[in-house]
């Protein structure tokens, strides 16, 4: 977090100083990053499911074909996935951003199924 404080001092004086767009433009990203890395310190972290514990987290909560499954903190959204595999109606919900665009790369590549939101 020190090195983004850096950046964004560094960034901020140069476009002062200089009034080129190039460095208001760094500046305003390393602002954006900073502001992410402020928030996930109030967050969770993110860990991903992995896969021994998708299966006994679908064995416990029994999931049928027609259920519908809501998934709080739904992070990449392997166990929406999992639960539409299985016939449920299944929407996760994300409120981490960073979290939120890892889960849409994986469903533009890897094809993903579900719906978080």
């Amino acid at each position: 977090m020190l090195i983004q404080a850096s950046l964004l001092s560094i960034s901020f004086i140069l476009a002062s100083m200089t009034g080129l767009l190039p460095f208001y433009g760094i500046f305003f990203i390393v602002f954006v990053f900073y502001l992410f890395e402020i928030f996930a310190i109030f967050t969770a972290p993110y860990v991903s499911t992995v896969g021994d514990k998708q299966a006994t987290m679908m064995a416990l909560a029994d999931i049928k074909s027609g259920m519908r499954v809501y998934d709080l903190g739904a992070g990449d959204g392997i166990l929406v996935e999992k639960a539409t595999e299985k016939g449920a109606q299944a929407v996760g919900y994300e409120v981490s951003a960073g979290v939120y665009l890892i889960y849409l790369v994986k469903k533009k590549f890897l094809g993903r199924k579900g719906k978080v939101v």
